[in-house]
């Protein structure tokens, strides 16, 4: 597991090892299974059609999923993206998808390059 492309991604691979017990097979099964998730496409669809409830339940899915597998740089834009739509900043949540986005694919690249 190439784990210095993984952190330069934003993902806190100690803390993921740690939570799957050292399971490195572990690890690349439920980082695949991200990869397949489809609240990534859910959220900017959303986004697109201005569905707001359909955005916050996506973004704090995809919050969720990047706290459980130790995504920091996504797990932090998710956590402030549900925080601003529950304060009804719609046009601030919906600005920080060029930084999501940006971040998803970083993380998308590594872990393609790692299985």
């Amino acid at each position: 597991m190439d784990i210095s492309s993984l952190q330069a991604a934003g993902v806190n691979v100690d803390n993921v090892l740690d939570r799957c017990m050292g399971n490195k097979d572990l690890v690349l099964k439920l980082f695949d299974k991200f990869l397949h998730d489809q609240n990534y496409m859910a959220l900017k669809t959303a986004i697109d059609s201005e569905d707001i409830e359909s955005a916050l339940a996506a973004s704090h899915t995809l919050k969720g999923v990047c706290a459980n597998l130790a995504f920091d740089n996504l797990y932090k834009l998710f956590s402030h993206q549900v925080d601003l739509i529950r304060q009804g900043s719609w046009p601030k949540a919906v600005s920080l998808m060029g930084q999501i986005d940006k971040e998803y694919c970083n993380l998308s690249n590594a872990i393609k390059n790692i299985i």
